[in-house]
């Protein structure tokens, strides 16, 4: 049975019965979404409602679970002309913070689908990020936290 470890950065080395789950930041789903939905102004690209519903409908069909709609998930119109300057900053301005202020049972929908997607092999789950979800997400699918060891210089949440 695999055990998870949250960690703000990974070891220097990980073993072959080891994996990684990063903290959702919904990157390729965003970059999924077709740029013809982007407005810009200036140079400048802006959210609009519609764009940000298809990357809600994208994450949603990745992640979501049987109850997830995404024309009700997030009010996506409260984010409605905020500048940002490339995917990223998209990501971590906007996307994010929506699903937690609006939606936040993707992030343990996220960590779910993640952990159905490993091996059996995997002995160690290294989760990177310091989410308050993640501890929960990694119990409800019967996973223990990794015992810390005192003596390891590892850098543990």
């Amino acid at each position: 049975m695999a055990k998870f470890k949250m960690v703000k950065k990974l070891p220097a080395k990980t073993g072959d019965n080891d994996a990684i789950i990063k903290s959702p930041d919904f990157i390729d789903e965003i970059n999924e979404v077709p740029e013809n939905n982007r407005k810009t102004r200036e140079g400048v690209s802006l959210s609009t409602s519609n764009f940000l519903r298809k990357i809600v409908n994208q994450i949603g069909l990745r992640y979501g679970n049987e109850n997830f709609n995404y024309m009700t998930a997030c009010k996506v119109s409260m984010y409605d002309g905020i500048p940002y300057s490339d995917t990223a900053d998209l990501s971590a301005k906007i996307v994010v913070p929506m699903f937690k202020e609006d939606y936040p049972t993707i992030f343990e929908d996220y960590i779910t689908t993640k952990i159905k997607d490993l091996g059996k092999d995997v002995k160690t789950i290294y989760y990177v990020g310091d989410d308050l979800f993640a501890e929960e997400a990694f119990r409800k699918n019967g996973i223990e936290e990794h015992k810390k060891d005192t003596n390891k210089d590892e850098d543990v949440v």
